[in-house]
């Protein structure tokens, strides 16, 4: 239990960092909103501000924005804006990053309690793959 926030963001099987979809998407909400104010570009020292996580952490969630061309830098390596207009950003494309319940527990269930947690928690994946399919960044900023 001392350990619980470091195994939230860890992958214990690999041992490497995992990317959090809730970061990711703040990251895109605030990159968005600027987008549609018309204010361009953020400085990353902005977005590191109200993203509380280790620069390593924060530099591979900005790097994977980046590498699925949902975002760009500026020249001067100082800002990031939207690579792409937010219709265009699949919010579907992040479920991949939310724990699955499959993956959470490595054990069987024993008892029917423990089933039917489960089977709540695959639910939930269900849910969330419904909630963003054909969802775009458009309509999670409006």
């Amino acid at each position: 239990a001392q350990n619980y926030q470091l195994l939230l963001r860890e992958d214990i099987s690999a041992r490497a960092r995992v990317l959090d979809p809730v970061v990711l998407l703040m990251m895109l909400f605030f990159i968005g909103k600027k987008f549609l104010s018309g204010e361009g570009s953020v400085n990353l020292s902005e977005l590191r501000n109200l993203c509380p996580i280790p620069p390593k952490d924060f530099n591979q969630h900005v790097e994977y924005l980046e590498r699925n061309k949902m975002i760009l830098r500026t020249s001067d390596n100082e800002c990031v804006a939207l690579a792409r207009p937010p219709e265009k950003i699949q919010l579907q494309d992040f479920l991949q990053f939310f724990n699955k319940a499959k993956t959470m527990f490595h054990f069987s269930a024993i008892d029917e309690s423990g089933e039917q947690f489960l089977q709540r928690l695959k639910q939930m994946d269900n849910n969330m793959a419904e909630l963003l399919s054909g969802k775009t960044l458009a309509s999670f900023l409006s």
